[in-house]
């Protein structure tokens, strides 16, 4: 598992039903807004001033960009739910390739409309500068307001959400899965158990006769299945006191005897090996360790 890979999403209901009731009142001032500048352009028209027409194709810049980040807020949010089918193999590569292009397009889609809203906007101040009146502003204004409130709402919520996306933070191997999908979890549920790439270390226990023969940072060969040579490690850590073995391993040792703990990390070339596995036993001649 390579870092900032996908490992879970953890989907909260709450907010869920909240995008979906401020996605209908966008859709609503939506309307109102495109109604409004409907009656401006009308008014625009019956006037013919250059005042009042470039504020209604400002307008109406505004509202293409607001639906044009609408469409596209609703096109992520697609591509979002298919990466989890994904996950889950309840969708496909393909459907995910073709959702994907569809949100590049309607970026660049976006940015161009965006572009020549704000040619609108020079035009539209270099009329008002020219002429007094300012048809449609006071009608038009607080529907656009609005509707900016909504799509940052929308964004915010957005934010909140993609927060229960969960990715690996280092590269590493996952141990354990505590929850299946599906399943209702707590907050601050463990979900993940994962083991850092290269963090592997094997900890030894040698008797008080070998306690002076290794120090931090020397080198040693062990023998550890299933490889066929020997295994070069660096020690990384030595115990302050003598201590009995674990049980798993104490079979290997006279009874009762005392022993010093040693922690060695292997060369990265085997620690990255998938063969190398947590519970292994290690040994030195004469000797067994556990990873």
């Amino acid at each position: 598992m390579r870092q900032d890979a996908r490992l879970a999403t953890v989907f909260d209901l709450e907010y869920e039903q909240r995008l979906a009731r401020v996605a209908d009142e966008l859709k609503v001032a939506e309307a109102a807004l495109n109604a409004e500048i409907a009656k401006v352009q009308w008014e625009s028209h019956v006037q013919d001033t250059e005042m009042t027409r470039s504020l209604a194709d400002f307008y109406e810049g505004a509202g293409t960009v607001h639906q044009e980040s609408g469409a596209l807020g609703v096109i992520r949010n697609d591509l979002a739910r298919t990466h989890a089918l994904v996950q889950s193999k309840a969708a496909n590569d393909q459907e995910l390739q073709k959702q994907t292009i569809q949100e590049e397009a309607q970026t660049e889609k976006l940015a161009a409309v965006q572009q020549a809203l704000e040619v609108l906007k020079l035009r539209a101040e270099a009329a008002a500068a020219a002429a007094v009146p300012r048809l449609g502003s006071e009608q038009v204004g607080p529907l656009v307001a609005r509707v900016d409130m909504l799509l940052n709402e929308t964004q915010r919520i957005r934010e909140w959400i993609a927060q229960g996306d969960l990715r690996a933070p280092v590269n590493g191997t996952v141990l354990h899965r505590h929850h299946p999908a599906g399943e209702w979890i707590k907050s601050h549920d463990p979900l993940f158990s994962m083991m850092e790439e290269s963090s592997l270390e094997i900890e030894m226990f040698l008797p008080q006769e070998m306690t002076a023969d290794f120090s931090v940072g020397d080198a040693m060969q062990l023998r550890i299945e299933p490889f066929a040579e020997l295994v070069p490690c660096t020690v990384t850590g030595i115990g302050s006191e003598h201590r009995q073995p674990p049980e798993n391993i104490e079979v290997f040792y006279r009874k009762a005897v005392k022993l010093l703990p040693v922690r060695v990390r292997p060369a990265p070339g085997f620690a990255a090996d998938r063969r190398m596995s947590v519970g292994a036993v290690a040994k030195l001649p004469h000797f067994s360790t556990e990873l």
